[in-house]
């Protein structure tokens, strides 16, 4: 199983979902799909505090790593969970080393290095104000 890696955004929960959105558009990541379970959870009567799961990814390198091996399919496309805890809110997403290795994908692999480089950046820019 893939470790998680979880960061404290210096944001709002609002703030730091459209922080995303900017970031992922500003390196041309598409955004496939955002699933918000708080918004689910309400349309059966139930409450559940603010969480949202951003689903994207770049063909570009996708297809690279499923070439290298076809089980990281099931990771992709990547996502990142932002909910809010109290009065903080989190981002979590997979450790991108430990995919490499649970996939046993090529330390030098040019998709897996700049997929981990871009997570790394969004947490960076999570984190500042």
């Amino acid at each position: 199983m893939v470790k998680l890696h979880r960061e404290e955004s210096a944001y709002s929960f609002d703030e730091t979902c459209s922080r995303i959105y900017e970031f992922l558009k500003s390196r041309n990541v598409d955004v496939f799909a955002t699933v918000d379970h708080q918004g689910n959870a309400l349309k059966v009567g139930l409450t559940l505090r603010p969480e949202k799961v951003i689903i994207f990814g770049s063909p570009l390198v996708g297809t690279h790593l499923i070439e290298e091996n076809p089980d990281i399919g099931i990771e992709l496309p990547s996502k990142v969970l932002v909910y809010q805890e109290n009065n903080s809110v989190y981002v979590v997403h997979a450790d991108y080393d430990d995919l490499r290795d649970e996939y046993h994908l090529s330390r030098s692999s040019g998709s897996a290095v700049r997929l981990a480089s871009l997570v790394e950046d969004l947490d960076r820019y999570l984190r500042h104000s």
